[in-house]
């Protein structure tokens, strides 16, 4: 929510309060920012923290109030992100405002800026925490976050790759593309008309200084965090999450423009995606519909069928042309309708909750001491691990080779000095488990999750194409999911 408020609070101060609005409402339905708003996990206060610098900076440069020391705020909400997950809290707003001075050739602001002040702030509230977790923890603190967390993840290039620095870069560059692309939609369908809009509207008097700033700042705000992106070897789809708010703060200025001007929603640009997304909406329907009653085998609520209204109303909007404001609200109102109904009847549907499931059945028989354990990378290890609050979880196997993932899997669950429990998928179980060892362990329960898509092939794909094209049912519904084991070395 504050995220929200801080992006209407910077479009309204660079642009206008129509871009503010726009802005808030990319934002906020945009699938990744909404999806992370509800986990337990830092990236949201990280990306909160790093906003109100960049936030407050702005305030202080375009109003000039609070004198010579306007800027020592920034300073503070740096600290707090430093604290929430490290030296980016710092590096990230402090290279976006510095490559937004340069290209504004505003020297004097430097000045202003009054650095070495800043940094003892900086210092004095984000050092202590660091100062005390290296004398309490030692080396253990220095080696897990700074090495493991920090370290590895700033890494150029990894074993065998430092030969060919162009191709990972660009692989990178094509990676993080595709990422801001997928979860930024169905926002990012407009970027093309976007971007052509403001190239003509920067040859126009209305381009003034102020807009001049405001773009500008997009510009930085963007290079800085999809530069280090690419630079950083640990390739994470969440981590565009950072590059959210300037691509809501840039499409909130284009929906704005949009409203006035009658050029811009006669653009094939703006057209064809618009036509496109109304139909892409029914499809989604019917493809949902479909899976529901031929998977699930769930039928359709009148609930789903209200779905449907958004891009009846998508489709209206387009027709009538009557309130241009209606086209971007349309929009707007389509993905806060399918927003809500993922995450209020697709998720629950589909979400089996197996995980739980084993947990429930772990936390009846478990007694202090004994393990649980998680042995293939297809289950997630976190999930079980919250669900298991206060006994021990590990991840097991976790090497990429095969020998040493079935030696450590085999020493896990043979152990004589504690009974463990472990998940795992059944066909790691008949890959890694010795033939031997499986007469010793018991199979608790076993369940079925949905198979991870991303690391299935082309032949995957073929074969449920087949299956659904000959209406074999049962084998489609296997195919989609994993079966899972519940195994333990003693009841």
């Amino acid at each position: 929510v504050l995220n929200v408020i801080m992006i209407y609070i910077l479009g309204r101060e660079l642009f206008n309060r129509k871009a503010g609005i726009f802005s808030a409402c990319v934002l906020s339905t945009i699938e990744i920012f909404f999806m992370y708003s509800g986990f337990a996990a830092p990236d949201m206060l990280f990306f909160l923290f790093i906003s109100a610098s960049i936030c407050f900076f702005m305030r202080a440069y375009l109003q000039d109030k609070g004198g010579n020391f306007r800027y020592l705020l920034i300073y503070v909400f740096m600290s707090l992100a430093m604290l929430t997950k490290g030296p980016l809290g710092f590096f990230y707003p402090m290279a976006i405002i510095c490559l937004f001075l340069i290209l504004r050739k505003d020297w004097h602001a430097f000045r202003e800026l009054k650095f070495p002040l800043g940094l003892l702030i900086f210092i004095a509230i984000s050092a202590p925490w660091f100062i005390i977790m290296v004398i309490l923890h030692a080396n253990e603190y220095l080696g897990s976050v700074w090495s493991l967390e920090i370290i590895k993840r700033l890494k150029y290039f990894s074993s065998g790759t430092h030969n060919n620095l162009f191709g990972l870069y660009l692989s990178s560059t094509l990676y993080y593309s595709g990422m801001i692309f997928l979860r930024f939609l169905p926002w990012t369908v407009f970027m093309p008309a976007a971007l052509l809009s403001v190239r003509n509207h920067t040859h126009t008097e209305e381009y003034s200084k102020k807009k001049d700033c405001g773009y500008q700042l997009i510009i930085s705000w963007f290079s800085v965090i999809f530069v280090s992106l690419v630079l950083i070897w640990a390739r994470q789809s969440h981590y565009v999450i950072l590059l959210s708010l300037p691509f809501s703060l840039f499409m909130g200025v284009y929906f704005s423009r949009l409203t006035g001007e009658n050029n811009l929603s006669n653009g094939i640009l703006f057209k064809l995606p618009f036509v496109l997304a109304i139909f892409m909406s029914f499809a989604v329907f019917f493809l949902w519909h479909e899976f529901a009653v031929y998977i699930l085998g769930k039928p359709i609520l009148s609930f789903s069928l209200l779905a449907l209204a958004a891009p009846a109303f998508m489709a209206y909007a387009y027709i009538s042309k009557k309130n241009k404001a209606l086209l971007p609200l349309s929009f707007f109102i389509t993905a806060v309708a399918y927003i809500t109904y993922s995450f209020c009847y697709i998720i629950p549907a589909v979400d089996d909750k197996p995980l739980l499931r084993f947990s429930k059945k772990i936390s009846r028989v478990i007694k202090k001491g004994e393990i649980a354990g998680v042995a293939s990378n297809e289950i997630s290890y976190h999930r079980l691990n919250v669900y298991l609050k206060g006994h021990k979880v590990l991840r097991v196997g976790k090497s990429s080779k095969k020998e040493d993932k079935r030696r450590i899997i085999n020493e896990f669950l043979s152990r004589k000095d504690t009974r463990v429990f472990c998940a795992m998928t059944k066909e790691d179980y008949h890959k890694f488990v010795d033939e031997n060892l499986k007469n010793k362990l018991y199979i608790l329960d076993k369940t079925f999750k949905w198979k991870r898509f991303e690391k299935q092939n082309v032949e995957y794909f073929k074969a449920i194409l087949l299956h659904l094209f000959e209406g074999k049912r049962e084998l489609l519904k296997h195919s989609l999911k994993d079966e899972i084991y519940l195994i333990s070395n003693g009841i």
